[in-house]
């Protein structure tokens, strides 16, 4: 069966707003935790960080038939003005690894979302040094973006990001704050 849409979220607390609003029911614990909704979406709980978004896309790549893929989630705001709980659609997504030099250029989720350049690192940037130097290269930074946007090239498949701001200083308290946040998805049905 071929579904419209397969999303991707790092970890439960990021989804659990669209899980409510949306309808998805768990279909599957193991290898990865997997809902499905009454329109036959997809939704994924990858696990944070970049090898097991890679490895989480690969598997639903392999598994399931799905148009397209999208990885939605949090992200730190790198840039002055962006404020906690607005959405960006990431247009550029890049790696802080010195050894990955691949640039991503991708499609807007939504047409009515602010475009943003996000860098994806292999750890939580929370020192203000390393959001500078960060600043310097995109507007946002996450742990799982640029991992998805490689795995999807590799096998074909369009990818969209969608990002909320979830911290922008060395004292944010990230989880505290996406649970805060649960709900700033629930009026993009037009995505979900």
């Amino acid at each position: 069966m071929m579904r419209a849409k397969a999303f991707f979220f790092a970890y439960e607390i990021e989804a659990a707003g669209v899980i409510e609003a949306f309808g998805y029911k768990p279909i599957a614990k193991e290898p990865y935790m997997l809902y499905e909704n009454a329109r036959g979406n997809l939704l994924f709980l990858s696990g944070i960080g970049n090898l097991n978004a890679a490895n989480c896309l690969w598997y639903a790549c392999k598994n399931y038939d799905f148009a397209e893929a999208f990885n939605i989630g949090a992200a730190g705001a790198l840039k002055s003005g962006m404020k906690l709980g607005e959405l960006y659609c990431a247009t550029q997504v890049a790696s802080l690894d010195p050894f990955y030099k691949g640039v991503f250029r991708l499609e807007k989720a939504d047409e009515s979302l602010p475009e943003a350049r996000l860098i994806t690192a292999h750890e939580p940037v929370k020192l203000e040094s390393e959001r500078l130097k960060c600043a310097r290269l995109a507007d946002l930074v996450d742990m799982e973006g640029c991992a998805f946007a490689a795995a999807a090239a590799h096998n074909n498949k369009p990818l969209k990001i969608v990002k909320f701001v979830s911290d922008f200083s060395e004292g944010c308290d990230i989880p505290s704050n996406i649970i805060k946040l649960r709900g700033v998805l629930n009026g993009y049905k037009s995505i979900f």
